[in-house]
C-alpha cells in the first residue's frame, strides 16, 4: 500500500470519529433540552390534626388518635410540590382562600403524616401559575363551607388535577357523615363566615333601629320641654301671645285687602273694627 493510500484511509478513519463525536454531542445536547422540558416531581399530600385556641390546644389531635383507627378524624390537608405547600382556607372575603406555607408547617395545626400522591410533569413556574391561577379562582374566601367545600375538598381536587389519585377518604370522611347529618346540626354550622356576615348584618340594622328610636326620643322630649315653657309662662303673657298670633292671622296683605275693596272679605271687617276702637278711646282722652 502506498504513502497516499495510507494517508486517504487515515483521512476517512479521523474523519469517521469527527462525525461520531458530533452526532454524540447533538444526542447530548437533545436529551439536555428533552430533560430539561419534561420535569417529573413527586407530590404529597400532608395531613394534619387541627389546633384549637383554646387552653388545650391539643385536644383534637389526642382525639384524632382514636379515631384514626375508625376512619375518622378532624383534619386539615395540603399539596406539597417542588418545596411548596398549597392549602385553602375560608373568609369572609370573596378573593381566593388559597395560599402557600412552608411544606410541613401549616398554621394552626399539628403535622400528622404525608401520603405519596404520584407524580406531576409541570415545570415548577408552570405549576405554581396553574394553581395559584386557575385553580386558585374556583376557590373564593367565602365559599368556604365546613361540610362541602374545606380544605381536604382543595387538597383532594388538587392532587387529582396534579396526578389523577384522589386524596385518601379518610381524611374528609368525617365531613361527609356531616352532611348526612345536617338536619340535627345547628342551623350556620357548616358556613362559618355567612353566619359571621349575618350577624354583622344584624347589628348594623339594629345599630340603625336604635339610632332611630332615640331621634324619635329626643324629638319627643323637646317637643315636651317646649309645651312645659308655655304652661309655666305668665297667663297674662300667654294671651298676649294669643292675641298676637289672632292679629298676626287677621292682618290681610296689600293685595288681599285691595281685592276685597276694603268691606267685602272677614279680613276687612277685622280690620275696620279695630280701627273704630282706637279712635273712640281717642276721642275720649280729647
Amino acid at each position: 500500500m502506498g504513502e497516499v493510500e495510507r494517508d486517504g484511509v487515515r483521512d476517512a478513519l479521523l474523519g469517521g470519529e469527527r462525525e461520531h463525536e458530533e452526532e454524540q454531542q447533538e444526542r447530548t445536547k437533545l436529551q439536555n433540552a428533552t430533560a430539561a422540558t419534561n420535569w417529573r416531581q413527586a407530590v404529597y399530600l400532608n395531613i394534619y390534626d387541627l389546633e384549637t385556641q383554646s387552653d388545650d390546644p391539643q385536644a383534637i389531635s389526642r382525639w384524632n388518635s382514636y379515631l384514626y383507627y375508625t376512619g375518622l378524624g378532624l383534619y386539615h390537608s395540603g399539596v406539597e410540590v417542588y418545596d411548596k405547600e398549597y392549602a385553602f382556607g375560608g373568609s369572609a372575603l370573596p378573593s381566593t382562600g388559597v395560599f402557600v406555607v412552608e411544606p410541613r408547617n401549616a398554621p394552626c395545626a399539628k403535622f400528622r403524616q404525608q401520603v405519596f400522591m404520584g407524580y406531576t410533569e409541570l415545570a415548577p413556574d408552570a405549576l405554581h401559575e396553574f394553581v395559584m391561577g386557575d385553580v386558585a379562582a374556583g376557590f373564593a374566601g367565602n365559599s368556604y363551607n365546613l361540610l362541602k367545600r374545606n380544605c381536604n375538598h382543595f387538597a383532594d381536587a388538587l392532587c387529582q388535577m396534579l396526578t389523577g389519585r384522589a386524596a385518601p377518604v379518610w381524611v374528609n370522611r368525617l365531613a361527609w357523615l356531616g352532611t348526612q347529618m345536617k338536619c340535627v346540626l345547628p342551623t350556620g354550622f357548616d358556613d362559618p363566615f355567612g353566619a359571621a356576615a349575618d350577624a354583622a348584618a344584624s347589628t348594623s340594622s339594629a345599630t340603625a333601629a336604635i339610632g332611630a328610636s332615640n331621634e324619635r326620643a329626643d324629638a319627643c322630649h323637646h317637643d315636651d320641654d317646649s309645651r312645659r315653657l308655655l304652661e309655666c309662662a305668665p297667663a297674662e303673657s300667654r294671651s298676649d301671645r294669643h292675641r298676637d298670633t289672632q292679629l298676626n292671622l287677621a292682618i290681610p296683605t296689600a293685595e288681599t285687602a285691595a281685592a276685597a275693596g276694603g268691606s267685602g272679605g272677614g279680613f276687612g271687617v277685622g280690620v275696620a273694627s279695630e280701627r273704630s276702637v282706637d279712635d273712640a278711646k281717642e276721642s275720649r282722652t280729647r
